[in-house]
């Protein structure tokens, strides 16, 4: 049993996709049998990863659900950014999975190669400039594979801040290098079909980085909002499934009210709810309203006026029941309420404001309109977390 277990955990990757599909599998099972696909296999997946995030919290005290148990922590490298960036390319530039497998030998030859290659090189420089120290050696060379590669070898094996720092710089470089030189040198080098970008990817290994950039400076700090995950999920989600911009214009005054109207709805329902359960104080009801807006406008408001972490973490679960309840009843209420158009989507968006919940459950409606409702539950959280900490929050604090 203990050598059953030890293979599992070696093989987490491998054990976490064979969890998922088990998990998608019987989602879809329970969706086709009890509620003859009127409840989508989608969302009872969703339904039930949270479930087992539960459980598995409870039993390990962990934070980071199955993932802090053993055999499945392959699930949060699953459920991380390599994965994570290589599914949004995929679906944004449409990859052919046939395509993907054609690369074969080559492309896992390349893999290796390249990063062999580049830490060689890499650990030449290092040598060259006067390290001799075998962890600054290796943590330059690991830089030089990527910017993150480097600061995780660095920590590991216990480099110097210095070093690692030196390190991030390397990768950094080299990633600025390989895409100003791509284009130049893509002709010569046949960089023109599937198999060769794949190689050429497995070669050079570096996507992209920085830090705050122009961001830091003051009066640029909007750059960094403009840039960070807000508007890059409604970038992604537009490319994927293909919006048009005439559809996006389309719902005009109509979406932008439902955005304040449904920010303001939200709030008010969810500090109903605060009073009801016996909540006097203005921080405790403005930050549970400010959940019932999305998980996320609850903390930032919270955090902003004051709030315990207790009320904190009361809000975040009343973002999340939300989520799953917009994420799981937007199919069956589809149809009665009209919801089979961008303009409609648009405007539910800006209603339910969840982006989560509001993106699955136009998913299992019709994914065209999944880029439409989440334009505007994109702008819905934006709206709650600059009209809760300060209008709202001031409104609650005058009635109590």
């Amino acid at each position: 049993m203990n050598s059953f277990e030890d293979i599992l955990i070696t093989n987490n990757l491998i054990t976490a996709f064979v969890f998922v599909g088990l998990t998608v599998y019987f989602a879809y099972f329970i969706s086709d049998k009890l509620t003859n696909g009127r409840f989508h296999g989608s969302a009872v997946a969703i339904i039930l990863g949270l479930i087992f995030a539960y459980f598995a919290g409870t039993l390990t005290g962990g934070e980071k659900g199955v993932a802090d148990i053993a055999i499945l922590s392959g699930v949060g490298i699953l459920g991380g950014s390599m994965l994570r960036d290589f599914a949004i390319v995929a679906t944004a530039y449409g990859a052919n999975f046939s395509d993907l497998k054609s690369s074969g030998k080559a492309g896992i030859f390349s893999l290796f190669f390249g990063v062999i290659l580049s830490f060689s090189l890499g650990a030449i420089v290092a040598i060259a400039f006067g390290y001799d120290d075998p962890k600054d050696i290796t943590t330059i060379g690991a830089g030089t594979v990527t910017f993150v590669v480097g600061p995780v070898s660095g920590s590991a094996i216990g480099a110097s801040s210095e070093v690692i720092a030196l390190s991030i710089a390397a990768g950094l470089v080299k990633s600025i290098l390989v895409m100003t030189m791509t284009p130049l040198f893509a002709k010569r080098i046949g960089l023109d079909n599937p198999k060769s970008a794949m190689v050429f990817g497995g070669l050079m290994g570096t996507n992209s980085g920085g830090e705050k950039g122009v961001a830091d400076i003051a009066i640029l700090y909007g750059v960094g909002i403009l840039g960070g995950s807000m508007l890059r999920d409604f970038a992604i989600v537009a490319t994927a499934y293909g919006a048009n911009f005439s559809d996006l214009k389309s719902s005009g005054k109509a979406g932008i009210f439902s955005l304040f109207f449904g920010v303001i709805l939200s709030f008010s329902l969810g500090a109903i709810v605060a009073i009801a359960f016996g909540y006097d104080d203005p921080k405790d009801i403005t930050t549970i309203g400010a959940g019932t807006v999305t998980f996320v406008v609850g903390p930032v408001s919270g955090s902003a006026i004051g709030a315990s972490s207790e009320v904190i973490a009361l809000s975040i679960a009343a973002g999340l029941v939300k989520s799953i309840l917009v994420m799981t009843m937007t199919p069956l209420f589809a149809k009665r309420i009209g919801l089979d158009n961008p303009k409609s989507a648009m405007v539910f968006g800006g209603l339910m404001g969840t982006n989560s919940g509001v993106a699955a459950g136009l998913a299992a409606v019709d994914p065209k309109l999944v880029p439409y409702g989440a334009m505007t539950a994109t702008f819905y959280t934006a709206v709650g977390c600059l009209l809760v900490p300060s209008v709202l929050f001031l409104l609650i604090d005058l009635m109590f």
